[in-house]
Order: C-alpha cells, then structure tokens, then sequence
C-alpha cells in the first residue's frame, strides 16, 4: 500500500468482509462487520490462543497458532509481547474504538517514556455492534485520534521541509476529517458510524508502515497532549489529542483556520471538549 492506495483502501473497510492491506513489511488483513468477532472466532477456534491484561498462556503452542486480543491498549499490548516472544502473529479486536492502537505496532508508553516498537497486527477484527455496544462516549475518543492527524500531517510537511510529498497526506486527513464529522452529524446508526470510525483509525497506522515511523500521525498535536497530561490534566489520550490538534491546527497551518473552527464546534457538541 502506498499513500495514494490508501486513499481508496479505507472506504473498503467500511464493507463487511475480510480486506487485504499489502504493505512492505508484511500484510494485514481486515476482518469487518457486524458479529464479526463471532464469525471469525468461530472459524478459527482451534487456532486462537487468548490473551488477558496480565500474561499469555503459551505453553504448548503450535506454529499455526494465532494469539488473540479483545478489548482495549492493555490487551493488545499483552498480546504483541507474547506473540513475539512466542513467534506467532497475532489478532487485535478493539473494544470499543477509542484510540489506533489495536491497529499499530507501538506498545507501552506513558507521558514520560516513548512506547517500544513491536510489530503489527497479522488481523485486526472490527466487529461493529461490540464496537456499539460500548456506546457513543468511550467511543467519540477515536474521533479526537483521527482529527489529531489533521495537524500532524501538516506539521510533518512543515518541519521535514516536503508540503509537496504530504499533499497526499494531508489530503487523507482531510478526507477522513470531513467525512467522520458528516456522519457523526447524521443521525446514522452507531455501527454505521463506527464502520466508518474503525476504517479511519485503521488507516491512520497504515501512514505508520507506509513512511517508516509514527512522525506523520504524531506531531505537534500528541506532544502538546502529553504536554498537558504532564501539568495534571486527567483527560483519556483522545481527548487530549483533539485538545492538541486544536491547539496547534493554525500554528502549522494558516489555512486550516476554517477547519479549526467546525472542529472547535463539534467537540462541543460531541463532549470532545468537555471534562
């Protein structure tokens, strides 16, 4: 997948059913729907070793075995160390979507230590009604880590000196930015919103594959969201990222005024901005 390919590749994992994403450094297939996680359980119990916040169980354990995550940044980083330490690829279904990580190959990390690079996910499993089952509230945080890649794609091409290669990019951005505040504005159903919400935060750590590192999904937006969590603000990460995005939007960007106010507008109506 290049930039350009994953222009087209995120409107796909809004449909259900399995998606390859082919990228240099390995391929990861998307697993996509509603009862997706059953589905797919289903058809490769025999297979799945799951994994819980504290350890996997991998005495035993086949070359053909698949370690399994369902839940949140603590289980999938649980299930990247022990699938590597183990040599087995690994699936993440993230429940509910309230940040990229399910998606990424960073685990660990805090405010004051950078998270360690692992590997990527061999299936990410985006089961759309366990997503919703969760609600609108855990959930709108993925929107905060979407919108944050307004800002860092353009502060990538302002500080690496190269706003004619990230054109793309922040064309990507843009693309998903207008799209999930349309459909969070419609009244469509969760799941169909979370359809659409998993595909973006997917794609986001598809920019990580396709450039090499996180710079292009992590700029000025999460150092001033670690910023503020360092000086006592008790937010979730995609609240502090929108604050972030917010911030810093027209610092590296004069342009980008216009979408800095609608966003200014929806995180008030969304709960975004508020405590």
């Amino acid at each position: 997948e290049t930039i350009h390919e994953l222009h087209s590749f995120w409107h796909r994992l809004t449909r259900e059913g399995t998606h390859l994403a082919e990228f240099a450094g390995g391929d990861t297939s998307f697993v996509c729907g509603r009862e997706a996680l059953r589905r797919y359980t289903l058809k490769h119990a025999s297979r799945l070793v799951f994994s819980d916040v504290q350890s996997v169980h991998l005495a035993g354990t086949t070359a053909g075995q698949i370690v399994l995550s369902v839940g949140s940044v603590s289980m999938h980083d649980a299930a990247k160390r022990s699938a590597m330490g183990a040599r087995l690829p690994y699936a993440t279904c993230p429940a509910p979507l309230s940040n990229d990580a399910f998606a990424t190959d960073r685990t660990g990390g805090t405010v004051t230590e950078p998270a360690q690079v692992a590997e990527f996910p061999a299936i990410v499993i985006l089961d759309w009604d366990l997503c919703a089952a969760f609600g609108e509230g855990p959930n709108v945080l993925g929107l905060g880590e979407v919108f944050g890649l307004a800002t860092s794609s353009r502060d990538y091409a302002k500080t690496r000196l190269r706003p004619a290669e990230c054109r793309t990019l922040i064309s990507l951005a843009d693309q998903m930015t207008e799209r999930l505040l349309e459909s969070w504005l419609s009244g469509a159903a969760l799941w169909d919103r979370l359809a659409l919400l998993g595909a973006c935060l997917a794609a986001k750590a598809g920019v990580i594959r396709i450039y090499g590192d996180n710079s292009p999904i992590a700029g000025a937006d999460h150092l001033v969201a670690y910023a503020l969590a360092r000086h006592g603000l008790a937010w979730p990460h995609g609240k502090l990222v929108f604050a972030g995005a917010l911030l810093t939007l027209p610092i590296v960007s004069e342009e980008a005024e216009c979408l800095a106010r609608v966003l200014v507008e929806f995180g008030a109506r969304s709960g975004l901005m508020t405590a």
